[in-house]
């Protein structure tokens, strides 16, 4: 029984088995991505219309979706129907990162198909906020049902105490490093001494310092400063929604202890998304505040350089970790996507865009050297690194918002 036929939407191939995509690539379609490929050819346009337009010969070409299919192992023969999928590769990939990854993957994996034979079923979420099939991946019960490759980032599922204890604590994943390990990377411990996870790059976090606002108030020089009551209503923080970033709520827990939340809670005027950051840090909307709490990424987008100053703390950039599980025993080779991970084209990419790597080659002078503050291995296994991040989020909103009001009664800000 076939797979496909001619009489399938693309939009149905694609979603169903996103495998075929190389196929696509090699007859020259536009297939950077699944939602490029979908959006040039019609999700809803037939596939034998697209094959009689660029006139392909449809045999063949199905042929060969179907080949692929069943090499990825994602079709029941004998059932006649569709596996549940298991991709070999789990991807979030920070969004300013998102697209270069996921359309020169598909460019190194099709050659690598080409030299090999092998196919490799890659699921790298596109969208932000949009469904995602595989957000409970980490409730799976049998390693075999897990990719042989999870890229993520932050203490997320994947950090859970739940899959902690049944796949990582029992040896199920083990960590790779590159030949040459970028030497602040070692000394900042962010390599797992129990040889677990792969943190193979992060999201540095620092101030962005609106000259103007700041008026005579001190530029707060490390982040024990931005405790400070004189900051009072003054400072806007990363994250969104009512979602303020886990990094920053981490590191003062750590630092200095549970009371620290409520001390920022008080100086906190806003939590915004990076994006809206760079929008109004320097500008004279009232809107922002004289201290942002950002990403680097999103502080160098700020377009009024000379209003704004981006300052590297005294005590270190605060890091959100970008990580990577390898299954000890997968059941393809993973290396081909480790060494593009670790590689010098996803890298410099990478470090272009503000964030580090843990390849040692590649040259990164922003932050050679630069103190990096991390929760820490000890910290994490100590503690049920995931319910504290959400017991610590709640904690801060609920003080927050309780601020907010008191101030609108007494109508004193």
């Amino acid at each position: 029984m076939r797979m496909i036929d001619d009489k399938m939407k693309i939009s149905e191939i694609i979603d169903a088995f996103p495998v075929t995509i190389s196929v696509f690539s090699h007859y020259g379609f536009d297939a950077g991505s699944k939602e490029r490929l979908v959006e040039s050819l019609g999700k809803d346009t037939m596939l034998k219309t697209v094959l009689g337009v660029k006139r392909i010969n449809s045999v063949f070409f199905i042929n060969m979706l179907n080949d692929a299919i069943k090499e990825s192992g994602l079709y029941d023969d004998k059932a006649g129907q569709r596996k549940e999928r298991r991709p070999d590769l789990l991807a979030y990939i920070p969004c300013p990162l998102k697209q270069f990854f996921k359309e020169n993957l598909d460019m190194v994996l099709a050659k690598h198909r080409e030299r090999t034979g092998i196919s490799y079923d890659c699921e790298v979420p596109m969208g932000c906020g949009s469904k995602d099939e595989f957000e409970d991946q980490w409730m799976n019960e049998d390693i075999d049902r897990m990719p042989d490759i999870i890229i993520s980032m932050g203490f997320g599922d994947f950090f859970r105490k739940e899959f902690v204890d049944r796949f990582v604590k029992t040896g199920h994943f083990k960590a790779v490093l590159p030949s040459n390990v970028n030497r602040d990377f070692s000394d900042s411990g962010l390599i797992d001494p129990d040889g677990r996870y792969t943190v193979y790059s992060h999201h540095p976090y620092l101030f962005m310092i609106d000259k103007m606002k700041l008026g005579n108030l001190p530029v707060p020089k490390t982040w024990q400063d931005l405790l400070n009551p004189a900051y009072e209503n003054n400072i806007i923080v990363g994250g969104h929604g009512d979602e303020i970033s886990e990094t920053i709520l981490l590191h003062y827990v750590r630092e200095f202890g549970s009371s620290a939340v409520e001390k920022l809670a008080g100086n906190i005027k806003s939590i915004w998304h990076g994006a809206e950051m760079a929008k109004h840090a320097g500008s004279r909307s009232s809107e922002g505040a004289a201290i942002y709490v950002a990403s680097h990424f999103f502080a160098s987008t700020c377009p009024r350089k000379e209003a704004v100053q981006i300052f590297f703390p005294e005590d270190g950039i605060a890091a959100s970790h970008l990580y990577m599980l390898v299954k000890k025993n997968p059941e393809k080779d993973p290396r081909v996507i480790i060494d593009y991970l670790f590689g010098k084209l996803y890298g410099n990419q990478s470090v272009e865009q503000f964030f580090p790597v843990i390849n040692g080659d590649i040259k990164d002078r922003v932050y050679e050297g630069k103190k990096i503050r991390w929760a820490g291995w000890d910290f994490i296994r100590q503690n049920d690194i995931h319910t504290l991040r959400d017991e610590m989020t709640s904690n801060f909103i609920s003080i927050w918002k309780d601020r907010a009001k008191r101030k609108i009664k007494t109508g004193r800000w």
